[in-house]
């Protein structure tokens, strides 16, 4: 990032609440914000969905996305994580249901990716099993990438998003967006501008 960029974060008043999932006092601050925005926060209210999301797909879920889930699962939003899926709607990327984008992957290597999320154009959103990052499987144009670390970035980059949508951050050019959010959510391999194009 050149220092056009690196000073874009101080250009542009905006607030997370809170820095990690599971930080001190994280449901709290979190709360506080969304109700900021009259968004009401509603915990799972079967807790033995976790297990049996687990169990479902022989996988662990992360912590992040684990307490995420408990604290804030129920949550209804038409601003805030509205493609957000709840844990009995989670798919494997190897499901026909995803073939449009799938259709030429290797079943093998797709069958790590459990859906979770959707983009604006109902492009699947998936974690992957082993390493946690989140890609994005497009099918106009039929490609895929890497655009987030882990689940804790991807609710972040949504707290951002929120206070775009609702007049609270304007960016003065895409070219600002693309790169105030590089910074604010960096990391290896990711596709930035792929990831501006399509969130």
């Amino acid at each position: 990032m050149n220092s056009k960029t690196n000073k874009l974060k101080y250009m542009y008043k905006f607030y997370l609440p809170i820095k990690k999932i599971g930080e001190k006092d994280w449901i709290g601050k979190l709360t506080d914000f969304l109700e900021e925005y009259d968004i009401e926060p509603e915990p799972l209210e079967d807790k033995e969905l976790i297990k049996e999301t687990e169990e479902r797909f022989s996988w662990k879920i992360p912590e992040d996305m684990k307490m995420f889930y408990l604290k804030f699962g129920a949550t209804e939003s038409d601003d805030f994580l509205y493609n957000l899926k709840p844990l009995e709607e989670f798919s494997e990327l190897s499901d026909l249901e995803w073939e449009y984008v799938t259709e030429y992957l290797d079943k093998d290597w797709i069958s790590n990716y459990i859906v979770f999320a959707e983009s604006l154009s109902n492009d699947p959103i998936a974690i992957n099993k082993e390493t946690n990052e989140i890609y994005l499987f497009s099918h106009d144009p039929l490609i895929y990438a890497k655009i987030y670390n882990d689940f804790n970035d991807y609710i972040l980059a949504n707290l951002i998003d929120l206070q775009e949508l609702l007049g609270d951050l304007e960016f003065n050019s895409e070219e600002d967006k693309l790169n105030f959010m590089s910074e604010m959510f960096s990391g290896d391999n990711i596709d930035y501008q792929f990831r501006n194009q399509k969130l």
